[in-house]
């Protein structure tokens, strides 16, 4: 028999020591001296696991997530506890509707972990398998939950952002590129080119439109006052009086042919011979007749008309104008001649005299044309009877 070990509850080099543990949480060390047994801590009672074990014998070993923080450890049966959003056995998947999404690394320990994003569908995104929210059509923006709207439209599109980008012939942004990208170009494409002119302007569909009172596109060369009163202008320029019976041919001032009065409204034609229509409308004589037997059949005062000795072959006129002069009277075709007493008077007068009252009677008696005549008369004279001349002189 060889006695190379201590018997139990003995301890020490001579198996001089003894030591017996009173529970399963305490036991002896190899001289002999009580411990806690196992996992236990809190000498003398033992009554404490120690960390990161768990369990009725502190036999469950569980260490939380040193980096990642996914898990907890349960602290009456050691079992880890996924933190919120996670599962799975390492508590590395996301319980629904969240997403795994990978975070910014830690700057201490080098580890990139994942995180559980929650993401749930609305009508303006939905979300990737990392739980990002991936907007739909016409929605931008997901960091701000895809509240942009931009729908591309025949005068812009969409940037990522969501920011407007006009399209070519378009500018301004700020408007929706409701503004052509130049002064010339017209119509919801700003396709068109419209040039204004002296006469015309451009409508925003690049229509030409003519200016006021000018008509007659393209080049509204034709001109009509629409402000007048007398007339109104069509579309074209054509102008319409408003009063009718007035004549176009001068603006509507007056009245069309066989038509008087003050508003044109009394019409009046005649066919009679010598007969007219007044400024009222009334038949009235032609200038030089007068009326007779309701016909203006005779000539007027001062009005006469040379001899018909054919009346087949001529017709009274009335035609010539003829007033008594001084001397003179008017014969019964309209003609000055000498009255008796002035004719016999010539008889006994000198015919140079006779010859100037003529002149002055024809002219009139104004004291300036005598003194006209008479130095033109001295000098006819002088030029041609000298002789005359320096016997009157």
């Amino acid at each position: 028999v060889f006695c190379d070990q201590c018997r139990e509850n003995w301890y020490g080099k001579y198996c001089q020591d003894f030591c017996n543990s009173t529970s399963p949480r305490h036991t002896c060390s190899s001289v002999g001296v009580q411990k806690c047994a196992g996992n236990w801590v809190n000498w003398p009672d033992c009554d404490s696991c120690k960390a990161n074990f768990y369990g009725e014998n502190c036999e469950k070993e569980c260490v939380e997530d040193p980096f990642c923080n996914r898990w907890t450890c349960d602290e009456r049966t050691g079992e880890k506890e996924c933190k919120e959003r996670r599962t799975g056995q390492d508590c590395s998947e996301c319980i629904e509707p969240y997403y795994r999404a990978r975070a910014p690394m830690d700057s201490d320990s080098g580890v990139a972990c994942y995180v559980c994003v929650e993401c749930l569908e609305t009508e303006r995104y939905t979300c990737s398998e990392q739980g990002k929210k991936v907007c739909k059509q016409s929605w931008y923006d997901p960091e701000a939950d895809c509240k942009k709207r931009c729908v591309s439209t025949e005068r812009y599109t969409c940037r990522k952002d969501g920011s407007i980008e006009c399209r070519y012939n378009f500018r301004d942004p700020a408007t929706n590129c409701t503004e052509c990208s130049r002064g010339d170009l017209f119509g919801k494409h700003c396709n068109i080119t419209c040039v204004p002119t002296t006469y015309t302007k451009c409508l925003p569909s690049g229509e030409i439109q003519c200016i006021e009172n000018y008509f007659s596109p393209p080049h509204c060369s034709k001109f009509c006052d629409n402000s007048s009163s007398l007339f109104t202008c069509d579309n074209e320029g054509k102008m319409t009086c408003k009063k009718s019976h007035h004549d176009v041919s001068t603006n509507c001032s007056t009245c069309k042919r066989n038509w008087y009065g003050a508003d044109c409204a009394v019409h009046c034609k005649t066919d009679k011979p010598n007969t007219m229509c007044d400024e009222n409308g009334n038949e009235a004589c032609v200038k030089g007749w007068d009326w007779e037997d309701g016909k203006c059949a005779k000539c007027a005062e001062n009005y006469y008309s040379y001899m018909c000795h054919d009346p087949a072959t001529c017709n009274k006129t009335c035609e010539t104008y003829c007033v008594d002069l001084g001397n003179y009277r008017c014969d019964s075709e309209g003609v000055l001649v000498m009255t008796e007493e002035f004719e016999s008077r010539i008889h006994n007068s000198n015919k140079w005299d006779f010859l100037i009252e003529v002149v002055i009677l024809r002219v009139g008696s104004s004291v300036v044309a005598y003194v006209v005549l008479s130095l033109l008369f001295w000098k006819l004279i002088s030029y041609c009877c000298p002789v005359y001349s320096s016997v009157k002189t």
